[in-house]
């Protein structure tokens, strides 16, 4: 999907596929200038609700010296949430991991989301600007007085 969104910015940047099992080893042997990640919901401390895989991601760019962005709509930012623990530890659903699998008994297991800790955050780019640590007074001022900026999409 997002290699298929960035088509749009033609040779500008440099862009590269790789599956997300490989993005640590990647990160160590290549590095990057920077990662966006998807953010599904944020918490007022910037706890951050997003895809699962995410956390790994950004646990790797924390390691690598890495800057690890994530990328919401300021609508999507909960200043209700005074953390990420508000959003619960809900499973995803077992079959997906083993479909088409030849398991046995054994058992599938996946997390519906990740939640990564604001710490291994850099910023939270939004529709309203870039918000940075600390997260309470800058999440708090676009969601509250940031007016809204365009967001360009690269839809082919």
């Amino acid at each position: 999907r997002d290699a298929q969104e960035s088509r749009g910015l033609g040779d500008v940047y440099k862009r590269q596929l790789i599956p997300d099992h490989a993005a640590a080893t990647f990160l160590a042997r290549q590095g990057a200038h920077l990662v966006l990640a998807d953010g599904i919901l944020a918490a007022k401390n910037g706890d951050l609700k997003a895809p699962v895989g995410t956390y790994e991601l950004a646990i790797a760019c924390y390691f690598h010296s890495v800057p690890f962005y994530a990328v919401l709509h300021a609508d999507d930012i909960d200043l209700t949430a005074e953390n990420g623990s508000v959003f619960g530890q809900e499973e995803g659903d077992p079959a997906a991991v083993t479909e088409g699998l030849d398991c046995g008994q054994a058992q599938g297991w996946t997390p519906a989301y990740d939640v990564v800790p604001a710490f291994l955050i850099t910023g939270m780019i939004t529709d309203r600007g870039i918000a940075c640590a600390p997260y309470e007074e800058t999440l708090e001022e676009q969601v509250k007085h940031a007016p809204r900026k365009m967001i360009v999409h690269f839809d082919a």
